[in-house]
């Protein structure tokens, strides 16, 4: 897909180190859990996104599904055929059916599936963000008004605030992932929840390496999906 990008190498690299989630893998790790995991970058194509565009606020700065600009608004890929875009959207609709698939078998196993979005976030929001206030939380917690019961968000609130950590309801990102068909109706069996970790906690966000504070914000981010496994859905 590279020659798709209209960045030169060191722009790219640039672009990258600022919409990558980097680490989330590691952080969000819970061997009692399943963990669907996007194999590609979001610059390849977003499966955070609604597929159509029409659907998709941020599609109108450019960060659909399949992006047509930079955090700062530049071009960054060449006009896609229908073909190149579909190509793009096997990718997206593969890991749609990932997700579809183990929140089958969760039910199947255990009545019900509890959905954890993982995520990270800049300290200083980005040109394409709607929320533009700082100073930033260390967490933020996002919530789908019909899937997210509320003693799910107390569970995730009151773990991720201790140590002193600061945590924001919605702010500055809202919403969490849902299978495709769930989007706009409840399924009872089905709850989900976001939660996003400020990069500057575990990583220096010029560079991509990680601080010496990774192994105890990985260890505080186990408990609390911990905690979260353990609720009841009711």
């Amino acid at each position: 897909m590279r020659e798709q990008l209209l960045l030169d190498n060191d722009e790219l690299q640039h672009e990258l180190l600022r919409m990558t989630d980097a680490y989330t893998d590691e952080l969000f790790s819970v061997p009692s859990g399943q963990s669907v995991i996007f194999p590609l970058s979001r610059l390849v194509v977003d499966v955070e996104r609604f597929p159509n565009d029409d659907d998709e606020p941020m599609a109108k700065v450019g960060m659909g599904a399949v992006y047509t600009k930079t955090s700062d608004g530049r071009s960054l890929r060449r006009p896609l055929s229908s073909e190149e875009r579909g190509i793009l959207m096997q990718e997206y609709r593969a890991h749609h059916e990932m997700l579809r698939k183990l929140v089958l078998e969760e039910i199947s196993t255990c009545s019900c599936a509890l959905i954890v979005d993982c995520h990270s976030f800049p300290s200083t929001p980005l040109p394409c963000d709607q929320d533009q206030r700082v100073p930033r939380p260390d967490f933020c917690v996002g919530t789908v008004k019909h899937s997210t019961p509320e003693h799910i968000i107390t569970v995730a609130l009151k773990a991720l605030s201790t140590s002193g950590f600061t945590v924001a309801l919605n702010a500055p990102y809202a919403g969490s992932m849902l299978p495709l068909e769930c989007s706009e109706e409840k399924d009872p069996h089905i709850m989900t929840i976001m939660i996003e970790v400020n990069r500057q906690l575990y990583m220096d966000e010029a560079t991509g390496e990680k601080k010496d504070t990774f192994p105890m914000l990985e260890d505080h981010l186990r408990r609390t999906l911990e905690k979260l496994r353990m609720v009841s859905p009711y």
